[in-house]
């Protein structure tokens, strides 16, 4: 929009000129050539100079123009490669949600199809190691690395620090992970 204004303002400072200038000149050439057939010859060259003016000014805004317009259409190519970036990471996102919802359905469904109460059936050694494996199932692989640092002992700021995200989010992890492992546990005991 901009090229479009340059525009604008050369072509009224063109018609500006052809108006104040031309007369002047065309006066000041026939007040030195007292003849009148001097006049014509005076207007052909006035014209020559104002045209050649002109052509260079056209040229000017043309070439402000193409500048213009090539730095737009980098700017739109950038904002695009942009916008397939973000649109790449909510898709890879999207991917992680359905990965642990399918998991937690998996989870859900080989635990409701358990016989509860089956005296002959093998009990898990460790209900917490269970829990466990439940909470990074469904939590995805994404955060898997955050549960194997908790159950070292590290607190959230260190393994947020150490995996480079947000404290919060490694708070939301944990607590997530914990809040399934209860409802695990006391669907095994119920």
């Amino acid at each position: 929009m901009g090229g479009w204004l340059v525009l604008a303002a050369g072509l009224l400072v063109g018609i500006a000129a052809v108006r104040w200038w031309v007369p002047r000149v065309v006066a000041r050439e026939l007040a030195r050539r007292d003849d009148p057939a001097g006049e014509q010859e005076a207007l052909l060259a006035v014209l020559d100079e104002y045209t050649a003016l002109w052509t260079e000014d056209n040229q000017k805004l043309l070439r402000a123009w193409r500048d213009e317009r090539r730095d737009l259409e980098q700017a739109v190519q950038e904002l695009q490669r942009r916008v397939a970036e973000l649109e790449g990471r909510v898709e890879a996102l999207a991917a992680i949600v359905r990965e642990g919802a399918v998991r937690q359905e998996n989870v859900g469904g080989l635990s409701s199809a358990a016989p509860s109460g089956d005296a002959g059936a093998p009990q898990p050694a460790a209900p917490e190691r269970d829990a466990e494996a439940f909470d990074a199932a469904a939590i995805g692989e994404r955060y898997r690395a955050v549960l194997d640092l908790a159950r070292d002992g590290l607190p959230a700021e260190e393994i947020a620090r150490r995996l480079d995200i947000g404290t919060g989010e490694v708070q939301l992890v944990l607590t997530l992970a914990a809040a399934m492992g209860r409802k695990e546990q006391n669907s095994r005991h119920h």
